[in-house]
């Protein structure tokens, strides 16, 4: 692939494959099969199509380059994220080989708005992470307790694990109705039973999170219509 070209589609490219251009695994999503080598130019362009899972299958969940040996000279992975709902720590793998990778990527760029992608590899992959970057339930909060839970939740959303996690995943994917529900809901009004927000620490907010998860209190219906998504893929991560 040429400076200025670029391969994008499924199927198998028969011998060797060297990118200096753009390449676009997939036809949506899908997996291009390289049958000899590739390898990966300085100024070269990888663009990766995902959607959401928490636990991602290469090749139907995000596109996959399959090969036999990998050779990585720089260039940068793009990743085109669908709309939809992610979750923190979720691997994509998008090169795998037969008989070994060598070298790294430059850079990698994502559409998300919530979450960044960070490269890593193995001995015979290549595969990108998404991590938590921010929140912005403040704002969704607007006053009151709903403010301050989700204040609470902006600052301790990046490295979020266990039940606070699976919170955040679906906040993260809720309208914003649905979100200041959520909010409403963790902050304690549904119970009337206070009427500001006394959560003292991180572990007993995971624990209060944690609990009404489990209860079912922030089942909610994906059928509304009218209201637009809490996470828009548009900004870069």
């Amino acid at each position: 692939v040429g400076a200025s070209g670029e391969l994008g589609g499924s199927g198998t490219v028969g011998g060797n494959l060297t990118n200096n251009g753009t390449l676009a695994a997939g036809n949506s999503i899908g997996t291009l099969t390289v049958s000899g080598d590739a390898s990966f130019g300085v100024g070269s362009s990888t663009e990766i199509e995902i959607q959401g899972s928490s636990t991602p299958v290469a090749g139907t969940d995000g596109d996959l380059i399959a090969s036999g040996t990998a050779t990585i000279s720089g260039g940068t992975v793009s990743v085109d994220a669908a709309a939809g709902t992610y979750s923190h720590g979720a691997q994509y793998t998008f090169l795998q080989t037969t008989t070994g990778l060598t070298g790294t990527f430059a850079s990698i760029q994502d559409n998300l708005t919530y979450y960044d992608a960070q490269l890593g590899y193995t001995a015979n992959s290549a595969y990108f992470t998404l991590s938590l970057s921010h929140t912005d339930f403040q704002t969704v909060g607007g006053s009151g307790n709903l403010l301050n839970v989700g204040t609470y939740i902006d600052q301790h959303s990046p490295g979020a694990t266990g039940d606070f996690a699976s919170v955040l995943d679906e906040l993260l994917g809720a309208s914003v109705t649905e979100a200041r529900s959520g909010l409403r809901q963790l902050s304690g009004e549904v119970y009337a039973s206070q009427s500001q927000v006394a959560i003292q620490g991180t572990s007993q907010m995971i624990g209060t999170i944690g609990g009404q998860l489990r209860m079912g209190l922030m089942n909610r219906s994906r059928t509304t219509s009218g209201f637009a998504p809490l996470v828009a893929n548009t900004a870069g991560g």
